[in-house]
C-alpha cells in the first residue's frame, strides 16, 4: 500500500519496468503516451485498485514510464540494482544524473539490492560480469513482486544476462524450472503478461519505421482471461475495503487481536503494513461472514414459516390466505437465497480469511526475525483463487528492507508490552 493510497488496506496491482537505454529521444514522447494508455486502461478497467510501478530509473525506458506515472498520479518505487553512487557512474551526462535525482526523490520508497554472494562492491564498481549480475537480480526482483511487466525493446535477444530480453523470459516463465505451471505468480516464479511497446534503439540503427507497436504476450499455457480473473478478485476486495471504510473501529480491534492485548513496539514498515492489510482482510471476513449468516438464517426462517403455513393450510382449512403466505414465504427464501449466491459472501468471506490467516502467519514470521516471505510458501501449486491471495501478500516484500530478508540469523525485531506485565 503506496503511502499516498487514498484508502488504508487497499492492496496494489504492481507494474514493472524494464527496456533499453538507447532509445531515440524523438520517440520518447509517444512511448510515453503508450505507457499512459496502458495505465488508463488498467485503471478503467479495475477503477478500485491503485496501481504501483515499480523502476530501476536506468536512463531511457525506466525514466519514460516514471514520467508516465507522474502524469496519470501513479506512486512508483526506485529499485536500484546497486549502491547509489556506484550506479550514478552509469549516466552519460550531468543533465541525466539531475534527473536520476529528480525521479529518486520522488519515489514513495526506494530500494537498493544487496551485493550478490560472491561479488564485491570493487567488482560491481567497474563493467562487468558481477555488474551484469546485479542487473539480472533487478530482473529477478521487477518479475517477483509486479503482476504485470512492460517492456519497452526491439524484440531483439541477445542473452544478456539483466537484458531487457532476460527480464522478459523471465517473466514469460521461459526461465523457470521444467514441470512448473505458468499461471500467475502460483509457483512464486513471477511468471505473468509482458505488455511490448515495440520500439528503435539506437544501437542497432534506424532500420525500424519511427512509432511504438504495442503488444501483449502471455505465458504459454496461459490466457488474459485467467489474469483478468485474478484481478477482478484483488478488484473485488479493494471495491470491498473501499465500501466499508467506515469501519475503523472494527480494524483496530482486528488490530489490537494480532497482538493479544499486547502495545507493540519497534513495528518495521512492513510490519506495518502487514498489520494494516490483515486488519481490513480479517474485518471483511467477519463482516461477510456474519451477513451471510443472517441471510441464510432469514432464509429458512421463510421455509420454517412457509412450513407453518402449508401445514395450516391442510389440516386447519387456512384458505387462500394460507396459501398465498406459504408461496410468499417460498418465494421470499428463494430470492434471499437467490442473493446469497450472486453476492459470493461465502466466498468472499473463505477468501478474506485465507488472506488474513496468511497475513497472521508472515507477522509472526516477522516477529521471530524470519527471512521468509509468506506468499513464496503459501499453496504454490494452487491455481484459480488462491494466486490473487499470493499477489496481495506479495507486495509485503516491497516494505521489507531487502538486506534483512538476505540475512540468515533469526533475531527477533519487535517487542510486545502487555500492560501492567512485569519483565
Amino acid at each position: 500500500m503506496p503511502s499516498n493510497s487514498p484508502i488504508p488496506g487497499a492492496v496494489s496491482l504492481v507494474i514493472a519496468i524494464t527496456g533499453h537505454r538507447d532509445l531515440y529521444r524523438e520517440d520518447f514522447a509517444s512511448i510515453e503516451a503508450e505507457i499512459g494508455k496502458i495505465f488508463k486502461a488498467l485503471t478503467g478497467r479495475y477503477p478500485k485498485t491503485p496501481l504501483l510501478l515499480l523502476s530501476g530509473l536506468a536512463e531511457g525506458a525506466d525514466r519514460i514510464a516514471v514520467r508516465a506515472a507522474n502524469t496519470a498520479s501513479i506512486p512508483y518505487m526506485a529499485v536500484l540494482p546497486m549502491r547509489e553512487d556506484i550506479f550514478r557512474t552509469d549516466f552519460e551526462s550531468e543533465a541525466s544524473d539531475s534527473e536520476f535525482i529528480e525521479q529518486l526523490n520522488g519515489a514513495v520508497r526506494r530500494i537498493v539490492l544487496p551485493v550478490a554472494e560472491g561479488s564485491t562492491l570493487e567488482e560491481i564498481a567497474h563493467p562487468g560480469p558481477a555488474r551484469d549480475l546485479q542487473y539480472e537480480r533487478l530482473g529477478e526482483f521487477l518479475v517477483n513482486y509486479s503482476q504485470i511487466l512492460i517492456a519497452i525493446w526491439d524484440k531483439k535477444r541477445t542473452g544478456k544476462k539483466g537484458g531487457t530480453g532476460d527480464v522478459v523470459a523471465m517473466k514469460l516463465g521461459e526461465k523457470r524450472e521444467s514441470g512448473r505451471m505458468a499461471l500467475s505468480r502460483m509457483n512464486g516464479n513471477g511468471a505473468g503478461p509482458v505488455h511490448e511497446l515495440l520500439a528503435r534503439r539506437i544501437s542497432t540503427g534506424p532500420e525500424m519505421p519511427p512509432g511504438v507497436k504495442y503488444t501483449v504476450v502471455h505465458p504459454e499455457g496461459s490466457t488474459a482471461e485467467d489474469y483478468d480473473a485474478s484481478y477482478k478478485l484483488l478488484e473485488q476486495y479493494n471495491a470491498d475495503v473501499a465500501q466499508n471504510a467506515t469501519k475503523f473501529a472494527a480494524a483496530a480491534k482486528s488490530r489490537s487481536d494480532l497482538f493479544e492485548g499486547a502495545a507493540p513496539a519497534g513495528l518495521t514498515l512492513a510490519m506495518e503494513w502487514v498489520t494494516t492489510l490483515y486488519s481490513w482482510a480479517d474485518t471483511l471476513a467477519i463482516h461477510f461472514a456474519t451477513r451471510s449468516l443472517r441471510l441464510w438464517k432469514a432464509v429458512f426462517a421463510f421455509l420454517a414459516i412457509g412450513g407453518v403455513a402449508l401445514t395450516w393450510l391442510h389440516t386447519l382449512d387456512g384458505g387462500w390466505p394460507t396459501l398465498f403466505a406459504y408461496y410468499a414465504c417460498l418465494g421470499l427464501a428463494f430470492l434471499l437465497a437467490r442473493r446469497e449466491v450472486k453476492g459470493r459472501r461465502r466466498d468472499r468471506h473463505e477468501d478474506y480469511r485465507a488472506l488474513a490467516e496468511a497475513l497472521r502467519v508472515q507477522f509472526f514470521w516477522m516477529v521471530a526475525g524470519l527471512p521468509d516471505l509468506a506468499a513464496e510458501k503459501y499453496l504454490r501449486k494452487q491455481a484459480g483463487e488462491m494466486v490473487w491471495i499470493r499477489d496481495a501478500m506479495s507486495e509485503c516484500g516491497l516494505y521489507e528492507d531487502v538486506l534483512e530478508r538476505t540475512g540468515c540469523s533469526a533475531t527477533p525485531r519487535l517487542s510486545l508490552d502487555t500492560p501492567g506485565r512485569t519483565k
